[in-house]
């Protein structure tokens, strides 16, 4: 028992040591007529060492956030034998400590999403309608994808796309730090996000703080995650946002959305010689 509460200890005070913080993503889903979709952001907070879930619901249609819920979860010492005992449930290659934040994940994930499931199905959001994923860089890929990614909503054979060619072109200006001390180590950027048709070049803006001079949300750099379409007409863009945390850069999450720019759907090109 001593041995056991030792560990608890360690554990909890060891938890804030982490220098970052390292949320993980999860789409839930579009509703049926693609108007809203709801995402999830979670992982060990930076700073308390507490597992937490964030879920929101974006009008797409209405370009605006209809709700937000979150929750954190506190350990307790049966909470923490309670993981112990089921440590290799989720990945035996991980170790028992990752395997123990992921259990607590869930746990917090339980909470946040028993809280606002009921608005997700009363909006018709569709848990697993994620439509298509056409664009993804995994935290492991090291390709620089802070300023653009291309893409096509498919492919028709070897040498014939389905639609002309989009890019997702970010342009990202530091905020001038205007007081005499500087208390985190990066500045805050303002973010511009366009949709750029690459064959006619139509450029269809979808969030401009760069006009507004005014960032919504604080981060000190932006990279894109992934790229999903809904019935070839919707697009929701998951950006890589990283931020100053209490004990380093924190890796959270932003997803904007929009319509793709008309295009015949007869279209086809041929890219091979």
């Amino acid at each position: 028992m001593r041995a056991m509460y030792i560990s608890v200890l360690v554990l909890l005070l060891s938890s804030p040591c982490f220098s970052y913080e390292l949320g993980q993503f999860s789409f839930i889903g579009f509703s049926a007529d693609g108007r809203y979709l709801a995402w999830e952001e979670y992982g060990i907070r930076d700073g308390t060492g507490y597992p937490y879930s964030s879920i929101s619901i974006i009008d797409i249609v209405g370009d605006s956030i209809v709700a937000v819920e979150s929750a954190f979860f506190e350990y307790s010492v049966p909470d923490i034998t309670a993981g112990q005992t089921v440590r290799n449930i989720f990945d035996k290659y991980l170790s028992d400590l990752e395997n123990d934040y992921r259990y607590w994940e869930e746990r917090a994930r339980g909470i946040s999403l028993s809280r606002i499931e009921g608005r997700i199905e009363a909006l018709g959001i569709i848990r697993g309608n994620t439509g298509r994923l056409v664009v993804h860089h995994p935290m492991t890929d090291r390709t620089n994808y802070s300023a653009s990614v291309q893409f096509v909503s498919g492919w028709d054979g070897p040498w014939y796309k389905a639609s002309p060619q989009f890019e997702v072109v970010l342009q990202q200006e530091e905020i001038p730090d205007t007081s005499d001390f500087q208390e985190f180590p990066f500045l805050n950027v303002l973010l511009t996000l366009r949709l750029v048709n690459t064959e006619n070049r139509i450029s269809t803006p979808l969030l401009d703080e760069i006009a507004s001079g005014v960032a919504l949300i604080d981060a000190f750099t932006y990279g894109v995650r992934s790229v999903f379409l809904y019935q070839d007409t919707l697009i929701a863009i998951v950006l890589y946002r990283y931020q100053n945390g209490i004990d380093g850069p924190d890796v959270r999450y932003r997803v904007v959305t929009g319509r793709l720019p008309y295009y015949e759907s007869t279209f086809w090109s041929s890219t091979g010689g």
